[in-house]
């Protein structure tokens, strides 16, 4: 039995072969940019702050929280030097490190956003993005989050098909399951989000919802947190045809 790899390089390595990672997958985990993982791994960098929360992606496929970012003498944020390719992340990690959700019972969300992906070995993987309730600009972010997620999922199904289902929690209390039974293909979703909903990924969610006859969303009530299962498919979508 091989010995848990100690240092940052070997640590990414075991889990973007545990998991199927991308290198971006692995800079979106630890809230980094590409470049950063890069230089970690040809040398550049040790990458030791970043041991602990590797060690976590490698036994648990995902982060428990992102390592903080380091910061002077006066408590700020320390600059990141980023290509401009990069410059839309480097934007979010000045911005403060942002903790991920969580299903640890009390858990209150974050301030304004969260969000995070947590992977199967056998290729499944699970979004998760949580937003403050009533808060304009973390719902245009959760909405964001969403359609990239959606898009990322969309293109792994190139090479293998996958179904989405959908796990809600809503400000009025409910706790909301749609797509458990066939599935959601992404392309789909992301055609009917496009196409009759406006690019409004939560108004499409709510139709859902209300087009069952289990639940039901309440005058003003709004999703507040989900989570996105993608599993392997067979054969054709249907929920997404509805």
């Amino acid at each position: 039995m091989s010995e848990t790899p100690q240092n940052a390089a070997d640590l990414i390595i075991s889990a973007r072969e545990k998991f199927g990672l991308s290198i971006k997958d692995v800079a979106e985990s630890l809230g980094r940019s590409p470049r950063m993982i890069r230089k970690v791994l040809s040398g550049e960098s040790s990458g030791a702050a970043y041991v602990e929360a590797l060690q976590y992606l490698n036994v648990k496929g995902t982060v428990r929280e992102a390592p903080e970012r380091r910061r002077n003498k006066a408590g700020k944020l320390v600059p990141v030097r980023v290509h401009e390719s990069d410059a839309d992340k480097a934007k979010r990690i000045a911005e403060g490190v942002e903790k991920a959700p969580t299903a640890v019972p009390g858990f209150k969300p974050p301030a304004r956003f969260g969000h995070k992906v947590i992977y199967g070995r056998d290729g499944n993987r699970i979004y998760e993005s949580v937003m403050k309730p009533g808060s304009k600009p973390s719902q245009q972010r959760f909405s964001k989050q969403l359609v990239s997620d959606l898009r990322s999922i969309a293109k792994s199904q190139r090479t293998k098909d996958k179904r989405i289902s959908f796990s809600m929690r809503t400000s009025d209390g409910q706790e909301i399951n749609i797509g458990m039974k066939s599935g959601y293909f992404s392309s789909d979703v992301l055609a009917r989000v496009k196409n009759e909903f406006g690019g409004d990924v939560n108004a499409f969610l709510v139709d859902q919802i209300n087009k069952t006859n289990r639940y039901k969303l309440k005058p003003g009530a709004s999703i507040t947190d989900i989570r996105m299962n993608v599993t392997d498919a067979r054969g054709q979508a249907q929920n997404s045809r509805k």
